[in-house]
């Protein structure tokens, strides 16, 4: 998000203008292509219990292939990574049912090794700061979820997708535990043994802005993938440990 907020022109041309181009040319060869697209087309899609926007009125929470989506004001820069994801999701899902030559896939938080956080990766940031003992940032209030799912679950599930998934139709893939900012950032601190604060800092102090918007809530339904045979064998402990091996190694080797 960070990245796209700060380079929207050529997030445009990579994201929409690239995508097209490889639609281009697949369709000229007649080339299979597995998509990669993102938990981010389903945009904030929270239906509220009131009117007050407060992860803690949200209801109806898990996102299904098939759901309506609700984006932000096209106005707000933060958006416009969840509308050029969904414009090409739209178009990969239906040429693949015209062509038989696309199929697409919606990634969920992928963590693993060699993810950096320069670009607000959350997880590789939380880990650098734990193990230099800084501050763990939090953006806003801490209680926004996500869920992440281990990089090499993510890949098995990809094969999946592209040995048997039907041509056209979008798979979600990704983890099954949610977890709020805030409790990762414990999570972190505790098996890193750090003695870092968690600080909060505002939207405004990272972006720029106070009304700043992002997806209060983010979980998978995962049913449709997993008729496919998937199951995530990584739980959210297991990667942040396999990552932090990575940090150590590229500490004592000399590595940023």
């Amino acid at each position: 998000v960070k990245y796209v907020y700060e380079n929207p022109l050529y997030s445009f041309e990579a994201n929409v203008i690239g995508s097209y181009n490889i639609i281009k040319a697949c369709m000229f060869y007649k080339k299979p292509c597995l998509f990669l697209s993102s938990s981010s087309v389903y945009g904030k899609n929270e239906v509220f219990k009131g009117k007050r926007r407060d992860v803690s009125r949200i209801k109806d929470v898990v996102k299904k292939e098939g759901d309506d989506v609700v984006y932000g004001d096209p106005e707000k820069e933060e958006w416009a990574y969840s509308y050029q994801k969904g414009v090409m999701d739209g178009l990969f899902c239906y040429l693949g049912k015209k062509t038989k030559l696309f199929k697409v896939v919606r990634l969920f938080n992928c963590i693993g090794r060699r993810q950096v956080g320069d670009y607000g990766m959350v997880v590789p940031r939380f880990i650098q700061a734990a193990l230099n003992n800084q501050p763990i940032l939090i953006y806003g209030t801490g209680k926004q979820t996500r869920t992440f799912i281990d990089v090499r679950d993510a890949i098995n599930g990809i094969l999946l997708v592209k040995e048997k998934g039907e041509f056209g139709t979008p798979y979600n893939v990704g983890g099954e535990r949610e977890i709020t900012i805030l409790d990762l950032a414990k999570l972190i601190k505790k098996i890193t043994n750090s003695k870092s604060p968690i600080k909060f800092v505002s939207y405004k102090e990272v972006f720029g802005k106070e009304n700043f918007e992002e997806t209060l809530r983010r979980k998978p339904d995962l049913t449709k993938i997993k008729n496919l045979g998937f199951k995530p064998k990584y739980t959210l402990e297991q990667t942040i440990r396999f990552i932090l091996g990575e940090f150590r190694k590229d500490a004592k080797n000399g590595r940023k």
